[in-house]
């Protein structure tokens, strides 16, 4: 009975983190103002550069986003909408709009940045904004 118990409640705990997890997209819920870019030349020299922009992003708690700006590419345009679905478990952003591999994302407190798929270093670093 004991062992019975002790396996439900251990599964009780890793669902429930789970959920949690999910409900509050490991920090990534809210929104977000592009800042900065890094494009590496390939010589390792690349430096993030300040850029002035109105591009934002919106990650919902149903691990969906909206952008006014085209998140499938690193442009500081804020012209052309982008949504998609986010996976905070994978680090993983999924644009409906794009013919490119799935964008990974690094999140440190109240920085993102988004990579994209280039040969060298291509980041874009975003702000919590309220």
């Amino acid at each position: 009975m004991l062992k019975y118990f002790a396996a439900l409640l251990t599964i009780f705990a890793l669902v429930s983190c789970k959920k949690t997890d999910t409900i509050n997209g490991n920090g990534l819920v809210g929104n977000w103002k592009l800042i900065e870019v890094l494009f590496d030349p390939g010589d390792g020299s690349g430096k993030f550069r300040p850029v002035d922009s109105n591009k934002k992003i919106t990650f919902a708690l149903d691990s969906t986003f909206t952008s006014n700006g085209n998140i499938c590419e690193m442009s500081i345009e804020s012209t052309a909408g982008s949504r998609g679905v986010f996976m905070a478990v994978d680090k993983k952003i999924t644009a409906e709009n794009c013919n490119t591999v799935d964008l990974r994302y690094n999140l440190n407190e109240n920085t993102l940045q988004i990579f994209y798929p280039c040969f060298e270093p291509c980041i874009s670093k975003y702000v919590r904004v309220k």
